[in-house]
């Protein structure tokens, strides 16, 4: 993951790294992303989990899968 962020960081990019979906989540509250890449298993939740709820605070009326 650092020398993914390293490439992003090299090509103007701005990256916000966290270790667990908590985190990101809180993360994002603070500074909603454009895009996000995400592991498919972390501590706490999944990838999948993760970017379900992300959807749901972007756009609180879309369901997590549409």
């Amino acid at each position: 993951m650092l020398a993914m962020r390293a490439d992003l960081e090299r090509h103007g990019y701005r990256v916000t790294m966290a270790f667990d979906g908590a985190r990101a989540l809180a993360a994002f509250d603070k500074d909603p992303a454009d895009a996000v890449v995400t592991d498919f298993r972390m501590p706490g939740m999944t990838g999948l989990e993760l970017i379900g709820l992300l959807r749901q605070r972007r756009h609180p009326g879309c369901p997590p899968w549409s």
